[in-house]
């Protein structure tokens, strides 16, 4: 196991990882809220909310049994895994996730 103080950080470099990052990715997110850009636009097409709403999913699956079935079994290319992984966080939002969460917020405590 590694720990942070291993890698010789700087207040520098914390102040860095932790304020000014942070401050520049906030502003990248009020850019794209408030402004109409070709990216926002990129953004808001139906797939890439798709993606979006499946990421979870995709971060459950992207390590372990199926990431390991996809390259022992079908493809060693990355690029095959990575759709293929996409697919399958799709389908897992789409037939998984959508009716949990509508069967859970249906449901009276």
């Amino acid at each position: 196991m590694t720990f942070a103080w291993e890698y010789n950080q700087t207040y520098l470099s914390i102040i860095i990882d932790n304020v000014i990052l942070a401050g520049a990715v906030a502003l990248l997110f009020w850019g794209l809220i408030t402004e109409k850009t070709k990216l926002s636009a990129f953004l808001s097409l139906p797939l890439m909310d798709l993606l979006g709403k499946s990421s979870y999913a995709f971060y459950l699956i992207h390590v372990g049994i199926f990431q390991e079935f996809i390259s022992n079994f079908v493809s060693t290319n990355i690029l095959v895994q990575f759709l293929l992984l996409n697919l399958l966080s799709i389908a897992l939002y789409k037939w998984v996730e959508t009716p949990l969460m509508r069967y859970i917020k249906a449901r009276k405590w």
